[in-house]
């Protein structure tokens, strides 16, 4: 895969008029683009800021901050019994669940847990709405050019000189000049497991919005939870889980959330027809909430608790409070010389992670990625995962190699987000705070790259890692004392 297939890549498919920040300009000229307004795509355009460099952060649609804006507020940090992964939140990541504290007011607690190696799930969760007011806030303040509404042009969206990048083109006729550019949007593989929307809901009937019968709605859509619960199934409503008295679900039953199967042509897709099967997502999970509310094969009790939820007035409020996107848990990503896999991740006899800039802490996490019939019986494949005691996983260092293309391809350009991974790898990988993690080292990586007038790859890694240090990112598993104020600095980590 080239690096132009993997830059040609768009987050959000929105209908309608877009917009910029600034004034809509033929030539924007900057040391650092950064294409993907995720939350990954903020905090790398705040360090390359912050470090002195002129960025622009740019959006196809008109929102920043991605998942964590699109409904993903039950961050996975410390949400599992048998293991406790917040002392991987270092550097910016954890500046940014520090802001979120402040608009809460909590951030008294939320130390004192950092400072004491609590584990306290609900000092890390929020709500949409006010994670899109914190990056904003934080974007603005750093100084970061913002291009909303402004997509990658579906044909020669990219122009090369040899293995370099010289511009991106957007389909509104804006071209972007940099010397190094960042992609930062979440989809970079043809084995996709199930999409869903991380939907925001409510039981306040002052906030509540009924769910309505979609356009089009046919119940034969849902047999399959219709011969299920008279089989004696159960599939319960959600449950709240971000602050407000708000929940955030996903798929948390395999009959209430993912549409499984249905995507497979997504990663290859142009933009109309990614546009057309973000609606038909949609219209399933619409009626499936309508189904579960609604109709006569559900019990009584149960559609009861189901018809008690209803979207927020206060979230997603230009979208008649859906999510503007849905949950791309997989997509194409880089390949490069170096591949992170299964083998860096695994509890017995790991492969060693030489050039870390970051960690991941979470176990691999892949949902369903299609539904078969076989002997007669439904059968789901493809999930992966394990959070036992005695499950096979570890902590891994996110390696620099695994964000960077073959010099070959491209030698300006970074991912922290569709990085050279592994299926099964990227599904350890791919969680919010790891975006943001590696966005940092990502964007401290381009600027050094700019300033030492060197190709990504050629960045010595021990001055990569003092400066990753000094700026408070974690490295390495830390020691059994708690976090430091720099966000988990100590001595394992510059061992």
């Amino acid at each position: 895969m080239t690096s132009l297939r993997y830059l040609c890549i768009v987050v959000y498919l929105l209908l309608g008029v877009l917009s910029s920040s600034v004034a809509t300009a033929a030539v924007v000229d900057a040391d650092v683009c950064i294409y993907g307004g995720t939350s990954a795509g903020v905090i790398a355009a705040v360090q390359v800021a912050t470090m002195g460099k002129r960025v622009v952060l740019v959006e196809a649609g008109q929102h920043l901050g991605g998942m964590s804006v699109e409904g993903l507020g039950g961050t996975d940090i410390d949400n599992h019994k048998w293991f406790q992964n917040s002392p991987a939140v270092g550097g910016l990541a954890l500046e940014f669940y520090r802001r979120i504290s402040d608009r809460y007011g909590r951030r008294d607690r939320f130390e004192e847990m950092l400072r004491s190696g609590g584990k306290n799930t609900g000092l890390w969760r929020f709500e949409p709405h006010v994670a899109e007011q914190v990056f904003n806030d934080w974007a603005r303040e750093a100084g970061v050019v913002v291009l909303r509404g402004h997509r990658l042009a579906e044909q020669h969206g990219v122009t090369k000189n040899g293995p370099r990048i010289s511009a991106i083109h957007c389909d509104n006729g804006t071209d972007i000049h940099a010397q190094v550019f960042l992609d930062a949007t979440y989809e970079g593989d043809d084995s996709i497991q199930g999409y869903c929307f991380r939907l925001c809901m409510t039981k306040n009937p002052a906030n509540r919005l009924e769910i309505e019968k979609p356009a089009g709605y046919d119940p034969a859509q849902y047999e399959l939870q219709r011969r299920y619960l008279a089989a004696g199934g159960t599939i319960s409503p959600p449950g709240a889980g971000v602050p407000n008295g708000k929940t955030d679900p996903g798929s948390w039953h395999h009959l209430a959330g993912n549409l499984t199967g249905w995507n497979h042509g997504y990663p290859q897709a142009g933009f109309a027809e990614r546009e057309r099967l973000l609606r038909t997502s949609r219209d399933f999970i619409q009626g499936l909430y309508w189904f579960m509310a609604h109709d006569p094969a559900v019990e009584e009790t149960v559609r009861s608790e189901w018809a008690a939820w209803g979207l927020c007035r206060d979230e997603f409020t230009d979208n008649g409070g859906w999510p503007r996107c849905f949950y791309v848990r997989n997509g194409r990503r880089m390949v490069g010389d170096f591949v992170l896999t299964e083998a860096h991740l695994r509890r017995a006899d790991p492969l060693p992670v030489e050039d870390p800039v970051g960690l991941i802490w979470w176990p691999a996490d892949l949902h369903h990625a299609r539904r078969i019939v076989k002997n007669g019986r439904v059968w789901n494949e493809g999930a992966v995962f394990e959070s036992s005691r005695d499950a096979d996983w570890i902590p891994c260092g996110i390696p620099y190699r695994c964000l960077v293309p073959r010099p070959a391809e491209c030698t300006n350009l970074l991912t922290p987000t569709c990085p050279s991974s592994s299926y099964v790898a990227y599904g350890a990988y791919r969680i919010e705070f790891t975006f943001m993690v590696a966005a940092q080292s990502a964007a401290t990586s381009a600027v050094m790259a700019i300033e030492e007038n060197m190709p990504v790859q050629d960045v010595p890694y021990p001055r990569l890692r003092e400066s990753l240090l000094d700026a408070g990112q974690v490295l390495a598993v830390p020691l059994a004392e708690p976090l430091t104020n720099l966000g988990g600095e100590n001595a394992a980590s510059r061992e």
